[in-house]
């Protein structure tokens, strides 16, 4: 049962990422069309896909966010009740619900930091400046700080 179970998860991890790096893809173009050049004359709509990405940044950030938020809460209560009686099959229960809610969140963080680099690239490209509010440039900081 308990590898079916993983077996979903992974599988709903998986769709997640290819609709939104499909989504990421296509940029709101049909399928089957032709991508576009970055400097053609289609390029004109370049803020509303500046647009559509900030979007897509926002509700991953929210889903990341739940997923933290899930994994810290049964990472608490299967800290709690690791020591009461029969209760370390839930622990253990509970520390996997923590770990693959921690894993979701890391893999939405790398398609999140994928489309902040797309955006920051548009945004060069159209000589706009860079928010500094990102994720990507937080992460890099504190990296250089280590």
């Amino acid at each position: 049962m308990k590898s079916s179970r993983s077996f979903f998860l992974r599988a709903e991890m998986f769709l997640l990422v290819f609709v939104f790096i499909f989504a990421s893809c296509t940029s709101g173009q049909v399928v089957g069309t032709t991508a576009k050049a970055p400097n053609s004359a289609n390029d004109s709509n370049w803020q509303s896909e500046i647009n559509e990405l900030n979007e897509k940044i926002t509700i991953l950030t929210r889903w990341q966010q739940g997923y933290r938020m899930t994994a810290q809460q049964a990472q608490f209560r299967a800290d709690r009740i690791q020591f009461q009686e029969d209760n370390i099959v839930d622990a253990k229960r509970l520390w996997k619900v923590a770990e693959n809610a921690k894993q979701k969140a890391e893999d939405l963080q790398v398609i999140i930091d994928g489309l902040v680099q797309q955006r920051n690239g548009i945004l060069t490209r159209h000589n706009q400046p860079i928010p500094k509010n990102t994720r990507l440039e937080n992460k890099n900081s504190i990296e250089q700080q280590e």
